[in-house]
């Protein structure tokens, strides 16, 4: 390995590692994140671009209920995922959407 070669790479880590730091010390503001992605999609949308605004509409849903939990108080990580390991539910078994609810409504 080269001297330039082994000054690239460690610049390039020292970066890294500066950028990551700087993420864990980030706040994150699911509402913005909500209202952008919503808007993306609605765009998208519009324009008949159907499976990337699926997509967007999922990640605005996902920043939705996390600015919800912590609305409500639920204790979370900084990346907005709960901190309690029962709270990490999937929806199909948290008891609100059943099987049969979700059938009954597209009859």
């Amino acid at each position: 390995m080269s001297f330039a070669s082994f000054c690239e790479k460690r610049l390039y880590y020292h970066e890294l590692a500066r950028l990551l730091s700087n993420l864990a010390k980030m706040n994150i503001d699911f509402l913005d994140a909500y209202l952008r992605h919503w808007e993306d999609a609605e765009a998208l949308f519009g324009s008949e671009r159907w499976a990337n605004a699926d997509h967007l509409y999922g990640l605005a849903a996902e920043c939705g209920l996390k600015r919800l939990m912590i609305a409500f108080g639920m204790p979370v990580t900084t990346s907005g995922d709960p901190q309690h390991r029962n709270d990490r539910v999937h929806a199909d078994q948290s008891g609100y959407a059943t099987k049969r609810t979700v059938q009954s409504r597209f009859r």
